[in-house]
C-alpha cells in the first residue's frame, strides 16, 4: 500500500509564490505512487486551490520553468487530462515506477502498517489545513517582490499596465483579498480583459463585504 507526504522544507522555499505553493501542494497531495505522477483535472485544481483558469495557466508554467514539475499528456486517457511529474518536496514510501525492475526485485521494501499510514495522512491533511487557516505560513517575500507578485496576479485581467492608482490599491490588499478579487473578476467578466474601473469596483466590493462581516461578528 502506498502513501504520500509533503516535505516540510516546502514552507522554507522563498522561490515559491503563494499561488504556486497552493497548486504544488495540491499536486503533491494527489500524487499516485503506483502511476508515478499526479493527474487531477484542471477543474479540480481551480476549485480546490481557489484560482481562476488564467492564474492556473501562469502558475503551472512558472512551476515547470522553475523545475518543480513537468507536464505531459496522459496517453492512457487520450489526452483528456494532463499528468504532472513532481520533482521537489514529494516524499513517497517506496520505490517509484522510474526505477529499474531489477533494482526493485533486489530491494526489501518495508510496507508501513495501518497506524503509520493513518498518522502520515492525518499529518499531511493537518499541515495543508493549517496553511489555509493562516496558522502556518511560508516565509514572507521582501516587500518589493510581494508587491510585484500581487500586481502581476491581477494584471492578467487587464489589456494594459495598471495605473499608479490601481497598483496602489492592489498592493494594499492582503493575499486573501487578492484571491477573492481574482475569483470575482474571473467569474463576472464578459470578455478576456476588463477595465481598470471594473477592477477597482471588484476591490471596493470586497472591502465593503469585509466591513459588513466585521459588523455582523
Amino acid at each position: 500500500m502506498n502513501y504520500t507526504v509533503i516535505d516540510n522544507a516546502i514552507f522554507e522555499d522563498e522561490n515559491l509564490k503563494h499561488t504556486e505553493f497552493r497548486v504544488l501542494a495540491y499536486l503533491i497531495r494527489n500524487y499516485n505512487t503506483s502511476m508515478g505522477y499526479s493527474f487531477p483535472t484542471r477543474e479540480q485544481i481551480i476549485k480546490s486551490c481557489k484560482v481562476n483558469k488564467d492564474t492556473l495557466n501562469n502558475v503551472l508554467k512558472s512551476l515547470e520553468e522553475k523545475g518543480y514539475i513537468t507536464r505531459k499528456n496522459n496517453t492512457s486517457k487520450a489526452g483528456r487530462n494532463t499528468i504532472y511529474l513532481i520533482h521537489k518536496y514529494l516524499v513517497i514510501s517506496n520505490s517509484t515506477p522510474s526505477q529499474k525492475v531489477e533494482e526493485e526485485k533486489e530491494e526489501t521494501i518495508i510496507e508501513p502498517n495501518e497506524e503509520e499510514i493513518t498518522t502520515d495522512e492525518k499529518e499531511t491533511e493537518d499541515l495543508i489545513a493549517r496553511y489555509y487557516t493562516g496558522k502556518v505560513q511560508i516565509p514572507e517575500l521582501d516587500a518589493k517582490q510581494d508587491a510585484k507578485d500581487k500586481v502581476d496576479t491581477l494584471s492578467i485581467h487587464l489589456s494594459k499596465k495598471p495605473s499608479l492608482r490601481l497598483r496602489t490599491e492592489i498592493i494594499a490588499l492582503s493575499w486573501e483579498e487578492i484571491v477573492k478579487v481574482d475569483i470575482q473578476v474571473s467569474d463576472n467578466k464578459q470578455d478576456k480583459f476588463v477595465t481598470e474601473k471594473f477592477m477597482l469596483n471588484a476591490i471596493a466590493d470586497n472591502k465593503i463585504f469585509k466591513i459588513k462581516n466585521r459588523k455582523v461578528v
